[in-house]
């Protein structure tokens, strides 16, 4: 995770094979789990911080793709579940990116396509039924 006056660079996110995203803290002599959560029902592919550090973005090779909320100002433990997709034409995700301007992720796929997502606005996401997100922005 990027250096923040909160976690003054000690912070780690670590995705598992089974799909589990691990927070930890570390020091010279001491590693401390802060925050554990199941993202995916598969491999964690890779996960990109956005560059304000509101977002953590975490994807598995099978073209899932997991948003969290994050609250860089407060609570360094705060990774809130926001909104979940899956790429179409059964994109297997091989590495991705945030744009420059923080507004989209980019998604190169073993089909030979690239994939832009828009970013979520959390103010207009509902995901009080379901975290999927049905009418994302992907060209």
């Amino acid at each position: 995770m990027p250096h923040t006056d909160a976690n003054k660079g000690r912070l780690c996110a670590i995705g598992f094979a089974n799909g589990i995203v691990r927070i930890v803290s570390v020091t010279a002599d001491h590693l401390s789990l802060l925050k554990a959560f199941k993202a995916h029902d598969e491999p964690v592919l890779g996960m990109k911080f956005s560059k304000d550090l509101r977002l953590l973005v975490t994807a598995s090779s099978s073209g899932n793709i997991f948003f969290f909320e994050l609250d860089p100002n407060s609570d360094i433990q705060k990774f809130e579940p926001l909104c979940t997709l899956k790429l179409p034409d059964e994109a297997m995700i091989l590495d991705f990116k945030w744009d420059p301007d923080d507004q989209s992720l980019l998604f190169g796929c073993s089909n030979g396509r690239v994939y832009e997502v828009a970013r979520p606005n959390p103010k207009k996401i509902d995901n009080s039924d379901t975290y999927y997100w049905d009418d994302a922005e992907i060209k």
